[in-house]
């Protein structure tokens, strides 16, 4: 927790302090604070407030421009905020206040501080247009398009990490810090090349992950690299529905081609088994009854009991080390705060197979002591022991990390290890590795400098890494000012395993000096940042006539400028880099050229468009794609869409991406489609559908054991299924909760004999998700005694009035009334003073409507003033609470109806600051 410095009492004649020093907030909710202050002095005082370049003075209810306290007077004044985009910029926020006096004999004590956590700050979501890409049978490469997104309200700093990746692939991309502001996305295009012998059948199972400053994990995607060929697994990565309902099973019927189909069997939930433990198990299996196999994958079974746990089955997991197969992992945990891991498994995805043959993967025991250190983020530390019998290596890795909080404003973070690599008996191969991160928040000004350094044979996901990212930001009201240096060097070793694969590391320099603006206009963020790029890349190229050693430097300056809008209809995000390269010894291209990446991405309710154009290469990676005399030129767009019908029973998503790739020719069309039925009994029907086709051109002498000059081939899958919910399955002692959902037409409350059951409507007891039945019935069993919160999760035709809370002691029975709603919204409108630049703070203004029984609903404005209700049909008195605000509302209560006839309604306010009030004097 963050302390304010402790004032003595004797030192000053005024003192103040903050109620509260640290405030946990969440994005589109208020917090409140208060101000005491005391006149310690025997006189009357005048007094004044500054905000120090924070936000203290821009909330909802602040603090008045002139304070008046009398001899010995305490006061304690109230702050209110709104978490808006506007009030909140950084996961942890100062507000700062310092109280002033024209007496320069009052003795005032320095600023005091409180301190916003933002307690949903991982609004960081990372995606691919599909979860299997395949490599291309001529150059063996693949190209996959990651788009992240930042749904928070802050700008989110984050790097890529990808883990998994075998010796025998080469991922190359955008690996190094990025940041998006919220509401901004991100198109970034990843290359994968296969760098064993293009007739071997690749299958490579990739994680990327998305880490922030201290390497905490904020988003996760796993996607599958593999050769085409006539069986294929579908499904590998992210189920298409990965909301499913606890405790669901599924049959599916996959079919591919003529000669391709098989049987998917799915499962996944969870069982409370008593108060102190559960059963969380996945289950998938494929069946091929052409083949008479099966394939076993992304199951398991973990049992977590209060003091101890066991799971069985497959295991994904990072110790700084990729822990990604079959085996079992158990656990003992001494508290809440601590515990012991064991690990015993095998690197292999798939947890039993009949059809196909993958390479062996290492054999891994581990142990791991995890421990919390500051808020909600954990340290470990790890022994690890990987014995791979196919390559003949082994190594034992020991590893670490903690945070430490310095102070109120300042964070340390470290990581390091220690590894002993043996290959082929040969003399074992020391290494060790070590990251030091800090943060220093003071005031408007941020410092974060991220080093790490890791010894060329050190076994850790970061082999021979140099890494130096070094960032100072200065936050204005609505502009940011920053500046960063990035240095990075990539150059891992790896011995001598033999002729059976042989692998050649690049060496990889990268280093950036940017300088950058930020602005925020109403809902348009705009963010510049010219920089300067050096790049250097030495190895082994490979795929070509005749593997040739090569050493290639690149030196670039470029400007990213980036425009992000969003409202509550709409976002538009583009995002463009234009770079001149005067100096490029790969010659491809030969220098000086100009080069450009743009970023485009659109969306709304029903409909979205990306795209993303690159000309000309960015990193000197790139080059390693590029065919003779081609272009290097790079094209995806496409539209997508998703919408709900027949009262949200059918779910429907549709996708499709064109992509063209100059350096190698290629052209490839794709297609996406899912859909999903719900049907009486917590039933569903769902669909999936993948088709891409893709052409490939290459020119005649490009690869001396190829000589065509172009393919063609396609890739189909269609999937149908049925899936059921089971809600009564758990054993655990509790009690049974039965929920009658009816459509209340009249908006009584009573259950009338006209009105019926809601079907479909997806119900919430606290995390426990549950669709109502053909009556409106849900049931929840075995729930233990306690507080929960009752709410619907489906769209507004249909909801409650406002969510239940219930107290669990013995079985209950409840029927509750839905609504249906229409929706009411407006803005409020500033009337503009002569003398008055300013203008007041639209976000977070509570407006009210109350109903002829005297019932009052509430919602507060977004950062630009709009408002909206849903809301039960009927005659309304729509007002502004103003008491103890800073504003005047000019027409504070209207009459309004709402009638199903008219589904939208608009009524808007006229607001009037009051901050500064002039008085004129006649003479």
């Amino acid at each position: 927790m963050f302390r304010n410095q402790a004032i003595a009492q004797q030192t000053y004649n005024v003192r103040y302090s903050f109620e509260k020093d640290t405030i946990k907030v969440s994005g589109g909710q208020t917090f409140s604070n208060k101000l005491i202050i005391e006149n310690l002095s025997d006189k009357a005082v005048l007094l004044s407030s500054e905000a120090i370049k924070t936000q203290t003075l821009a909330g909802m209810i602040t603090l008045p421009k002139s304070i008046n306290l009398n001899a010995k007077e305490k006061k304690a004044f109230p702050l209110k905020y709104i978490t808006d985009r506007k009030t909140i910029n950084k996961n942890i926020q100062a507000f700062t206040v310092s109280i002033k006096s024209d007496d320069a004999q009052l003795k005032i004590q320095p600023a005091v501080s409180f301190y916003t956590l933002l307690s949903d700050a991982t609004g960081l979501a990372i995606s691919t247009e599909q979860s299997e890409f395949y490599l291309n049978q001529v150059t063996g490469q693949s190209q996959i398009m990651l788009l992240c997104t930042n749904r928070g309200i802050v700008p989110i700093s984050f790097r890529l990490i990808l883990t998994e990746v075998p010796e025998g692939l080469e991922f190359t991309g955008e690996k190094m810090s990025l940041v998006l502001q919220p509401g901004a996305q991100q198109l970034l295009p990843f290359n994968a090349r296969n760098k064993l012998n293009n007739k071997i059948a690749a299958d490579f199972n990739v994680t990327i992950q998305a880490v922030d400053q201290g390497g905490n994990q904020l988003a996760l995607k796993r996607i599958r690299i593999m050769s085409v060929s006539s069986v294929r697994r579908y499904g590998a990565g992210d189920n298409p529905y990965g909301e499913n309902l606890n405790n669901t099973a599924a049959l599916r019927y996959m079919s591919m081609s003529q000669n391709s189909s098989f049987y998917q069997m799915q499962a996944n939930g969870k069982l409370n088994l008593s108060n102190n433990a559960d059963l969380h198990y996945r289950f998938n299996l494929d069946y091929y009854q052409d083949l008479q196999g099966i394939n076993l994958y992304d199951s398991y079974l973990d049992y977590q009991h209060k003091d101890w746990g066991l799971k069985i089955g497959s295991i994904y997991e990072n110790l700084d080390y990729v822990l990604s197969g079959r085996g079992a992992k158990a656990t003992l945990n001494f508290n809440e705060d601590k515990s012991l891991s064991i690990y015993g498994m095998q690197n292999n995805y798939m947890l039993m197979s009949q059809v196909t043959n993958s390479l062996e993967g290492p054999t891994i025991i581990a142990a791991s002591y995890a421990f919390k250190t500051i808020g909600d983020q954990h340290g470990r530390l790890t022994y690890l022991h990987s014995q791979n019998g196919f390559f003949g290596v082994n190594n034992q890795q020991v590893s670490g990390k903690t945070a430490v909080r310095l102070n109120a404003t300042q964070q340390l973070d470290l990581e390091g290890g220690y590894s002993l690599e043996k290959a082929n008996n040969h003399t074992g191969k020391h290494a060790a590795a070590l990251g030091i991160n800090y943060t220093l928040n003071a005031g408007s000004y941020q410092f974060i400098t991220n080093n790490y350094y890791s010894t060329s044979y050190y076994t850790g996901l970061h082999r021979g890494l140099f890494q130096s990212d070094n960032r100072v930001v200065k936050t204005m009201e609505k502009s940011t000012l920053s500046a960063r240096i990035s240095i990075l060097n990539n150059s891992p070793e790896y011995q001598d395993i033999g002729n059976r694969y042989n692998f050649s590391a690049n060496k990889n320099i990268i280093n950036v000096y940017e300088v950058g603006y930020s602005i925020l206009m109403g809902k348009i963020n705009l963010d510049f940042r010219p920089y300067f790029m050096d790049q250097s890349l030495q190895g082994m190229q490979l795929l070509t006539q005749l593997n040739q050693d090569f050493k290639w430097r690149s030196s670039s300056v470029r400007m990213q400028a980036n425009l992000n809008f969003f409202n509550n209809n709409h976002s538009l995000s583009i995002n463009a880099d234009y770079g001149y390269t005067y100096k490029n010894t790969s010659n491809e291209p030969k220098p000086p050229f100009h080069s450009l990446r743009l970023n485009s991405n659109y969306g709304n309710r029903l409909f979205g468009f990306t795209s993303y154009i690159q000309l000309n290469p960015y990193y000197l990676s790139d080059s390693f794609s590029a065919t003779k005399d081609a272009d290097y030129k790079l094209y995806s767009f496409g539209p997508n869409t998703s919408f709900t019908l027949f009262r949200n029973r059918l779910n429907v998503q549709l996708a499709t991406l064109y992509n063209y790739y100059g350096f190698t020719q290629t052209k490839n069309y794709a297609l996406n489609g899912s859909a999903k039925w719900m049907i009486k009994g917590n039933w569903a029907l769902t669909t999936d559908l993948f088709y891409s086709v893709m052409k490939t051109k290459v020119p005649f002498d490009y690869y001396a054991i190829n000589s065509f000059n172009s393919n063609t081939f396609n890739t189909r899958q269609i999937r149908v299924g049925i899936e059921k919910q089971f809600s009564g399955l758990n054993k655990s002692k509790g009690e049974k909760l039965e929920l009658a959902y009816f459509e209340d037409y009249n908006n009584n409350g009573i259950r009338d004999p006209n009105e019926k059951g809601a079907e479909g409507i997806t119900v919430k007891l606290n995390e426990e998700t549950a669709r109502t039945n053909s009556k409106g019935t849900v049931k929840f069993y075995e729930v233990k005694p306690g507080n929960y919160t009752v709410y619907v999760v489906n769209s507004k035709n249909w909801g409650m009035q406002e969510p239940i809370s219930i107290i669990i002691t013995k079985n209950k029975s409840m029927e509750i009334p839905l609504v249906k709603t229409i929706v009411l919204k407006g803005r409020m409108q500033v009337i503009e003073k002569s003398y008055q630049n300013t203008s007041p703070i639209l976000s977070g203004i509570r407006v009210n409507a109350k109903d002829a029984g005297g019932k009052i609903y509430k919602t507060l404005t977004d950062a630009s003033g709009n408002y909206s209700f849903y809301l039960p049909a009927g005659t309304y008195a729509v007002f502004v609470e103003t008491e103890g605000m800073s504003f005047s509302i000019g027409n504070s209560e209207n009459k309004v109806e709402l009638s199903p006839d008219k589904p939208d309604n608009q009524l808007n306010f006229e607001i009037k600051d009051e901050r500064r009030k002039v008085g004129v004097t006649r003479f």
